[in-house]
């Protein structure tokens, strides 16, 4: 199993799993899903763990892109495995 940090290296909070540090998170880069379902798809891993920082800078969190971000997963390799870790 692979493990991707999504929404940033930093988050709103500190946190030790997933290991975020606090800090200013960059801007969510919407483009990023179609980045990280191409290198999964590449891997040919079928099980990843998403491990996201808190982003309390966002009116919902964050959802919106884990959902996309899944979705795409999901579409590109069917039967893949994901594991969502949030702080």
């Amino acid at each position: 199993m692979g493990a991707l940090v999504v929404l940033g290296p930093e988050g709103t909070r500190a946190s030790l799993v997933p290991p975020i540090a606090m800090g200013t998170p960059p801007t969510v880069d919407q483009e990023s899903v179609d980045r990280w379902v191409s290198r999964l798809k590449r891997s040919g891993r079928k099980r990843v763990a998403l491990l996201a920082a808190t982003r309390d800078d966002l009116v919902d969190g964050g959802a919106a892109y884990l959902g996309a971000l899944m979705r795409a997963m999901r579409a590109a390799i069917p039967n893949i495995a994901i594991e969502l870790h949030c702080e």
